[in-house]
């Protein structure tokens, strides 16, 4: 479902939703229909139109969705036509609501997407968004790299103490592992924080580039479409040079998680460094609604790789 929303339509959600924290007591709410509304930033060419699209494409039976890297999945310019504006420029100039028709495979609730502009003209939009929103997902693209928009927009995700996501966009197109060891690197250096690392692209012999993610938290590999926190279906495990980055990219985890969360760091010292599972979930959950951490998944809307990652993620966070 697609609705374009001008400056006005978005103030008057904006008062909609504030009026509705007021009344529960609450800093955030569940949407009506028990939905979660996520304000998706970033700057111009990131690719936060196609990472909405591809979010859409969730929402419909996988039987008459497009299939994930066809030339049909995740059509932006189907979210573009309602602006002959945008449809020249080839980018967002105003922001737009989306819903998904229905819960994602396994879900329990509809995603409501804002997806915002990024130029930094259109910053009031942006905050307008997140105000009305309950969490952000912040799109950075793998090969552009991150620059002082980025800083920006995550900026405007901490000034409304929004949970935020961040979704590295085109790994497809990236080379290796040190290059998304220098894209956290420079992630952490403008946003203040470094990602918690839960998908990270998987390169290694026999397998197309960016074809598949590796789950940090099991040191699983998944593909197009096949990614998930908590299922056991996976393409295999990590082997050899990669289970090597894997373990690293986990002590990542435990340690980020570990310094700002005091039941993380006891777990880290009562086992010695291999904290399990549930409780680095559990310390997840705590330190992104507190806004301490942001959790990354890398991915490519364009072919579908790590979308239904992110769209667990936002569930689950």
């Amino acid at each position: 479902s697609l609705q374009f929303v001008g400056p006005q339509d978005l103030v008057r959600m904006v008062h909609t939703s504030a009026s509705s924290r007021a009344a529960s007591g609450h800093g955030r709410s569940a949407g009506e229909d028990g939905g979660r509304v996520v304000a998706v930033v970033g700057p111009d060419g990131a690719g936060k139109s196609k990472v909405c699209a591809a979010l859409l494409e969730l929402g419909l039976p996988a039987e008459s969705r497009p299939k994930a890297a066809s030339p049909d999945f995740a059509q932006k310019d189907r979210l573009l036509e309602w602006e002959p504006a945008e449809v020249r420029r080839n980018f967002s100039c105003y922001s737009h609501i989306y819903s998904q028709d229905r819960p994602g495979d396994g879900m329990r609730a509809r995603l409501h997407l804002i997806d915002t502009p990024g130029h930094v003209d259109r910053a009031p939009l942006v905050e307008r968004a997140l105000c009305a929103a309950h969490g952000a997902v912040l799109v950075v693209s793998a090969r552009r790299g991150v620059d002082a928009a980025c800083g920006r927009s995550f900026a405007a995700v901490e000034r409304e103490g929004k949970p935020a996501v961040v979704f590295l966009n085109g790994v497809d197109e990236a080379d290796d592992m040190e290059h998304f060891d220098a894209a956290l690197d420079a992630l952490e250096k403008r946003l203040g924080v470094r990602p918690v690392v839960l998908f990270a692209p998987a390169h290694f012999s026999g397998k197309a580039e960016g074809s598949h993610l590796l789950n940090v938290l099991d040191g699983s590999i998944c593909s197009a479409l096949g990614c998930s926190l908590v299922s056991q279906v996976s393409d295999g495990k990590a082997a050899g040079e990669l289970a090597t980055w894997a373990r690293k990219l986990r002590e990542q985890q435990i340690e980020s998680l570990a310094a700002v969360d005091d039941e993380m760091m006891e777990a880290f010292i009562e086992f010695d460094g291999e904290v399990p599972r549930i409780m680095i979930e559990a310390a997840l959950h705590r330190a992104v609604a507190a806004g301490k951490v942001a959790p990354l998944v890398a991915g490519s809307a364009k072919s579908g790789l790590g979308v239904d990652a992110l769209q667990e993620v936002l569930h689950s966070f």
